[in-house]
């Protein structure tokens, strides 16, 4: 039994204190405030970590402190029991009252998975990698992103039913493995959510584990058009995190859904690969661009247009290689014809959204589509009056460079702007 790894027991009872984090740091944020240092797999780890403590930053003058006692451990888990992702998430009771249950996101760098998730990582980390091999910066990294999601996305109306309450960051000291140490470990406060994250749902459902389909999903989601409303509530949710929250959770899939039985209800958790334009450089989210030839600029980008299974994009939700090719109808990964059927007839009369823009329209690959998808795409075009090019015809060359700033969901056309420095933003404790 390693005793580092094996700290987080039920039962241990963690003194905590209020934290500011660090504002996200790395990439197109503002610099990076630690020099990156790669652990090597022949050291030990705990002394990597006693070299590279948690980033410091501006003590609150008085500190909110606090207990919590754990009683469950709820992190996601490989089948060998390794953490597969993010941060430590530990079932617990504020100050030790059953009434008052909260989830603790604990962020230590000791015991952090090590791998960063980006292509060529995904499975095992490369020593070569700083991204894999600096568990302390990824601690830090995720505990920054994530404390600031949720700060940013308490406070508007239209995420408050998806995600689970925030209740501030902390810090605590724990036993270093040495006599007279301890070292600091981050940690964000969230408030319970009663269900089970869809990844785990569909994993319990596989029949064998070289399953390519999984067996019928408990009840109601063995319902299709259940889980055909749990996926258009997460469309919904991606689009408007996306457009109007400015925020990008580039790796959204199962794992981070909780599914609530109770009202088919979902809660989203885990941002730690969630791109927030708000703290980044030179904020160049598309919706900042205002085109003449868009009618209402500001209002969120088509679903039909982002999530179009013939898109040539991996992390499509309605591509059978797709985050979710185990959620959606077992009939669309034979014929993804229907997925489109499905989105049009869903997302085309609502007036939330934009209208499938012309550059989307007049893409070459919908030539290449059989006969009634063709024929959507056909009908969308008409319903705006756009000129419709004839199958194998070569129709009129639309011009597209009006296009380029907003066009692709996910900013393949952003140019990086650069910009001046962020003020700094303080998080302002809340009272559990």
């Amino acid at each position: 039994m390693n005793p580092d790894l094996d700290y987080y027991q039920e039962g241990l009872i963690l003194t905590i204190q209020r934290h500011i984090p660090p504002l996200p740091f790395g990439g197109r944020y503002l610099g990076s405030p630690r020099t990156p240092t790669v652990w090597d797999s022949r050291n030990d780890r705990l002394a990597f970590a006693l070299d590279n403590p948690p980033l410091e930053t501006e003590p609150l003058p008085d500190p909110q402190v606090a207990t919590l006692t754990v009683v469950k451990d709820r992190s996601l888990r490989a089948s060998d029991g390794r953490i597969v992702a993010g941060p430590r998430l530990l079932a617990c009771f504020y100050n030790g009252d059953p009434e008052r249950e909260c989830m603790a996101q604990i962020y230590d760098g000791v015991n952090y998975p090590l791998h960063c998730g980006y292509i060529g990582c995904d499975v095992e980390p490369r020593e070569d990698c700083t991204e894999c091999m600096d568990c302390m910066t990824r601690a830090d990294l995720d505990y920054s992103l994530e404390a600031y999601t949720y700060f940013d996305l308490r406070n508007r109306p239209e995420f408050a039913d998806f995600l689970p309450r925030y209740y501030g960051s902390w810090t605590f000291s724990r036993p270093a493995g040495r006599p007279g140490q301890s070292r600091p470990v981050r940690m964000n406060l969230l408030g319970t959510v009663d269900g089970e994250t869809m990844s785990n749902m569909i994993a319990n459902s596989l029949s064998q584990r070289d399953s390519q389909r999984p067996r019928p999903l408990p009840k109601p989601y063995d319902d299709v058009e259940v889980r055909l409303s749990v996926l258009r509530q997460l469309i919904e949710l991606d689009n408007s995190l996306w457009w109007n929250a400015e925020t990008w959770v580039t790796d959204f899939g199962p794992r981070q859904v909780i599914l609530c039985e109770e009202d088919d209800s979902v809660k989203l958790i885990n941002f730690t690969r969630a791109r927030l334009y708000s703290c980044m450089r030179g904020n160049d989210h598309p919706n900042k661009y205002a085109n003449d030839d868009i009618a209402e600029p500001r209002k969120p980008e088509s679903p039909i247009e982002m999530y179009w299974p013939f898109r040539p994009s991996s992390d499509n939700f309605l591509r059978a290689d797709g985050p979710f090719r185990y959620w959606i109808p077992e009939t669309w990964i034979a014929d993804p014809e229907l997925a489109a059927q499905w989105l049009v007839d869903t997302f085309q009369s609502s007036s939330k959204y934009q209208a499938p823009s012309d550059f989307f329209l007049n893409l070459e690959y919908h030539k290449k589509l059989k006969e009634p998808t063709l024929d959507l795409v056909i009908s969308l075009r008409a319903a705006q009056q756009l000129d419709i090019p004839v199958r194998g015809g070569k129709g009129e060359r639309v011009d597209t460079s009006s296009h380029e700033k907003v066009r692709d969901a996910r900013g393949v056309y952003s140019a990086f702007l650069g910009g001046a420095e962020k003020t700094r933003r303080v998080l302002v404790p809340v009272v559990l």
